[in-house]
């Protein structure tokens, strides 16, 4: 199976050799790359910091960033902490709603949510009905990628890691021609709806943006479901 990665950098290579090693033939290709943009810690003290991805993790430390207790989307967010000896919660889940759970019980605090332009929107949102208050510092900004995709050889199915990058997929999928029958792969139900909306039909809902849960679902690719 043919599986075409549009997710950013580092991590598409590492789930591009993660689905190698389980048989699939995967075609690495991000539809977004990452550019750092130099911001100041937002003024205040915080309870704790929310990192949502690596490239968050990076520009907090290469911007001043003060250490607080520290919550990472995922495994890969946490190992990049984990790089420089700070230590990282994750939730069950990778996702937005994954840390809205993961927080629910916790006391009202303020957080500070590194993050990129145009980034999870959701989270301020989930973790604002729970009393939170949640100041967005946005460390960097992604880009399309836009190189049309070749005539073949075909593609069996999509994994898109968020809202912003499946957008940007789908404008070359469906300008090479091909049509939205094509089994996707997101990380949580927001990423669903979108793609419901662009005109995707074949819709697998994986557990998480993390490596072994992605791969998990197109294991189960038998099982998925076809949306209205």
């Amino acid at each position: 199976m043919r599986i075409w990665v549009t997710r950013t950098e580092p991590g598409a290579t590492r789930l591009g050799d993660a689905l190698r090693a389980a048989g699939h033939d995967a075609w690495v290709r991000p539809v977004l790359r990452v550019e750092h943009v130099s911001t100041p810690v937002p003024h205040g003290a915080f309870d704790l910091t929310v990192f949502l991805s690596e490239h968050a993790v990076r520009g907090a430390l290469a911007n001043g960033w003060q250490r607080t207790p520290a919550l990472a989307i995922g495994p890969a967010t946490r190992a990049a902490l984990d790089e420089h000896d700070i230590a990282a919660a994750i939730p069950e889940v990778a996702s937005s709603e994954g840390i809205a759970a993961h927080l629910a019980d916790t006391p009202p605090a303020r957080v500070l949510l590194a993050t990129g332009e145009g980034g999870r929107d959701a989270l301020p949102d989930l973790l604002g009905e729970q009393g939170k208050a949640v100041i967005a510092w946005r460390l960097y900004r992604r880009l399309p990628v836009r190189d049309p995709l070749p005539a073949g050889p075909e593609i069996d199915a999509i994994v898109a890691g968020s809202a912003g990058g499946l957008r940007v997929a789908a404008d070359l999928w469906f300008a090479s021609g091909r049509g939205g029958a094509v089994p996707l792969i997101v990380p949580s139900a927001r990423v669903a709806e979108t793609a419901r909306g662009i005109g995707f039909t074949r819709i697998l809902v994986g557990p998480g943006a993390g490596v072994h849960a992605t791969v998990a679902t197109i294991g189960g690719m038998g099982r998925e479901t076809r949306t209205p």
